[in-house]
C-alpha cells in the first residue's frame, strides 16, 4: 500500500466509509455529505485500487487538522433539531453505523505503540519520555463558559431521530419499549483496561513499578469540589444506579478482584469517611463472612475510636447468634495511667447507665483480677448502692448464703436453713445461740 498525506480542509465532518460508487473520482477534491448536510473535503489521492477508499489504509507523515467550530453538530443522545435556537457547533465529526453481527465494530480508533524513552524519568504520570495512547484538552480562560476535557454518553434502548427525550430536550430521540434490548446486549458507558504482564505493583517506584487503573491528580492553586462526583439528571424520577461502586466477587480461576484492601484511605483528610445523607437502611453495612472483624481498629486516636453523637433511639445494637461475647473488651494501659473498660459519663434522666434485658445465666460476671473490688459504689452519688427486689437473694459463697427480703421479713440462709430473720417490726429470730459481748 502507497502512503498518502491527507490535507483536511476547515470544518470537518466523516460520515460513514467512502466507496468507489459515491467516490467515482478524488481528482479535483470531493465534499462528503454528513447529517444536516454536513460536508468534508478530501485532498486528491489514488490508491492501488483506482481511486476507490474502499478499506484502504492512508498513511502519512503528518495530519494536522485546523478547524473553527462551524459544524452542526449531532451528538448522540441529545441530538437537536436545525431550528433550536441552541446548536451544538463542532469542528470535526465522524458517524459510522454498525454492520457485523459478530464482529467487533468501532466508531475511531486511536493507537501507538511505545517503544522508546526507558530509563529516562523516574516515576509516575510526568515523566519524561511519557507517551499517551490519546489527549483530549481543553483550556478554559477568563470569559470561557463550562467546560468538559471529554465527554461520554452511551443511551441505552434509545431510537434515534425522536423529538423528544426523557428529559425534554428536543432532537434527543425517543425511548424504546421497556425491556425489549436482549439481556445479553450490555451497556457500559465507560471501560477501562488495564493489563500488568510486568511484575507485581504493590507500592510507588523506585521499589515497584507504578501501575493503576484511573490517575486523577490536580496542578492547582485552589481545591476543587470532588475527585469523582455522582449525579443525576433533572426530570429522572427512579434512582440512577443499585451501586454507586460496586466491586465483584472472585473468579472461577480464584483469582481475586481486590487482594490487600478494598478501599485503602492513606490520606490525611480531616474525615476518613463521611456519609450525610439519608440511608433507609444504614450508612455502614458489613454483612461479609470469613474474616476475622467486622469492623478493625488500630492506631492512636486523640479522643476516642468510635463517637456516636446523635439523637438515635439506641446508640449501639448487637443482634445475632453468637459463640462468644457480644462485646469482647481487651483494653490494656500505658505505664502509670489508668482508664475504665467502659466510661459511662452521659445524662440518662430516668433511665439506666447499663440496662440488661437478656435472657441468660448471669446479668453480669466478673472473673477478672481486681486489685481494689469487682463492684465499687463508694463514689456514687445516690442513696443506694445496690437495689434488690422481694423475694431476690443477694448470695456468698457459690450461692450458698443467701440473703433475701420478702416484703415482711429479712432472712440470712445457709442452704434451705433460715439462720437468721427480723421482720419489719424489729423482732428477731436466729437458730442458734445468742452470745453477748463475744468474739464473733
Amino acid at each position: 500500500m502507497k502512503k498518502f498525506i491527507i490535507f483536511v480542509s476547515v470544518g470537518v465532518s466523516i460520515a460513514g466509509v467512502a466507496t468507489a460508487q459515491s467516490i467515482p473520482t478524488l481528482n479535483p477534491p470531493v465534499m462528503l455529505e454528513g447529517p444536516y448536510g454536513m460536508r468534508s473535503a478530501l485532498a486528491s489521492k489514488t490508491d492501488v485500487n483506482n481511486g476507490t477508499l474502499t478499506d484502504a489504509i492512508v498513511g502519512a507523515a503528518s495530519v494536522n487538522m485546523t478547524a473553527d467550530p462551524s459544524l452542526v453538530a449531532c451528538p448522540v443522545g441529545s441530538c437537536p433539531p436545525l431550528t433550536d435556537p441552541k446548536l451544538a457547533y463542532a469542528a470535526i465529526q465522524q458517524y459510522t453505523a454498525s454492520q457485523k453481527d459478530q464482529n467487533w465494530e468501532l466508531g475511531a480508533v486511536f493507537g501507538m505503540l511505545d517503544q522508546t524513552g526507558a530509563g529516562t524519568g523516574e516515576a509516575n504520570d510526568d515523566t519524561p519520555g511519557a507517551k499517551m495512547g490519546a489527549y483530549i484538552g481543553l483550556m478554559q480562560t477568563a470569559n470561557g463558559g463550562p467546560g468538559w476535557a471529554l465527554n461520554t454518553n452511551i443511551v441505552r434502548n434509545m431510537v434515534p431521530g425522536g423529538p423528544n427525550s426523557i428529559t425534554g430536550y428536543p432532537g434527543a430521540g425517543n425511548e424504546g419499549a421497556p425491556g425489549a434490548m436482549n439481556n445479553y446486549s450490555s451497556t457500559i458507558g465507560y471501560e477501562l483496561d488495564v493489563s500488568n504482564f510486568d511484575k507485581d505493583s504493590n507500592g510507588l517506584p523506585p521499589s515497584y513499578p507504578f501501575v493503576v487503573g484511573e490517575y486523577i491528580t490536580t496542578t492547582s492553586t485552589f481545591s476543587s469540589y470532588a475527585g469523582i462526583h455522582f449525579g443525576i439528571g433533572q426530570g429522572q424520577t427512579v434512582a440512577a444506579w443499585h451501586n454507586g461502586i460496586l466491586f465483584t466477587s472472585p473468579n472461577s480461576a480464584g483469582g481475586r478482584v481486590i487482594a490487600d484492601n478494598t478501599i485503602a484511605d492513606y490520606s490525611n483528610s480531616d474525615i476518613g469517611w463521611h456519609t450525610s445523607g439519608q440511608h433507609a437502611t444504614a450508612s455502614f453495612f458489613d454483612e461479609s463472612s470469613g474474616g476475622k472483624y467486622g469492623a478493625w481498629f488500630t492506631g492512636t486516636k486523640s479522643i476516642e475510636d468510635i463517637d456516636i453523637s446523635t439523637g438515635t433511639l439506641v446508640g449501639i445494637g448487637i443482634n445475632g447468634t453468637r459463640g462468644g461475647a457480644g462485646i469482647h473488651l481487651n483494653v490494656g494501659v500505658s505505664s502509670g495511667a489508668s482508664n475504665s473498660g467502659i466510661s459511662d459519663t452521659g445524662s440518662h434522666g430516668n433511665g439506666q447507665s447499663y440496662d440488661d434485658q437478656s435472657t441468660s445465666a448471669v446479668g453480669i460476671k466478673a472473673e477478672g483480677t481486681y486489685s481494689y473490688a469487682a463492684f465499687s459504689a463508694q463514689q456514687a452519688n445516690t442513696k443506694i448502692a445496690l437495689a434488690a427486689g422481694e423475694n431476690q437473694e443477694v448470695c456468698f459463697s457459690d450461692s450458698d448464703r443467701c440473703v433475701t427480703y420478702d416484703g415482711n421479713t429479712l432472712v440470712y440462709s445457709a442452704g434451705t436453713t433460715r439462720l437468721f430473720a427480723i421482720d419489719n417490726s424489729g423482732n428477731l429470730s436466729i437458730k442458734g445461740s445468742l452470745t453477748q459481748n463475744g468474739n464473733p
